[in-house]
């Protein structure tokens, strides 16, 4: 069970981590509210990363469930030929989990304003959504979606 949710985040971080292979800056210590303008394309980039780390985080604690309709399949960020970056599988449920939705719209916001500024290029090839299942109480990628990532 374990495996299949760290296969999941592990194919969710490549998908960052291929957009970040282009760039060396290293990790700002800005907050959120920082004026995009005026960042390079580089700390644009290192931005984006470490708002995906802490969505990343954030969703590890938002996983309890008791049936598969309090888990939740989120789309998060944005690709430049369109679609999201990867999808996010966490619970309704819990007290942060519209908190993890307002950063995860955040951070779609900012990547696709990144796309535009920079003039990005990306693959086409569209994510397909997985469906979510709770299980031993954990909200996770369905079985047979995961056999096949």
């Amino acid at each position: 069970m374990q495996t299949k949710m760290k296969l999941v985040l592990t194919v969710s971080s490549l998908s960052l981590f291929t957009l970040m292979a282009c760039t060396q800056a290293s990790n700002p210590t800005e907050s959120d509210t920082v004026d995009t303008a005026a960042l390079s394309q580089a700390e644009f980039n290192q931005k984006l990363v470490s708002e995906a780390k802490q969505i990343n985080e954030l969703a590890k604690n938002h996983q309890a469930c008791n049936v598969t309709s309090d888990c939740d399949v989120v789309p998060v960020g944005a690709r430049a030929c369109g679609g999201p970056d990867w999808y996010l599988i966490m619970s309704k449920n819990g007290s942060g989990a519209e908190q993890l939705r307002q950063k995860v719209d955040q951070y779609t916001n900012q990547k696709h304003l990144f796309n535009q500024k920079f003039n990005v290029r990306s693959i086409c090839v569209m994510q397909p959504k997985p469906e979510a299942s709770c299980i031993q109480q954990k909200c996770t990628i369905s079985n047979q979606q995961a056999d096949e990532l």
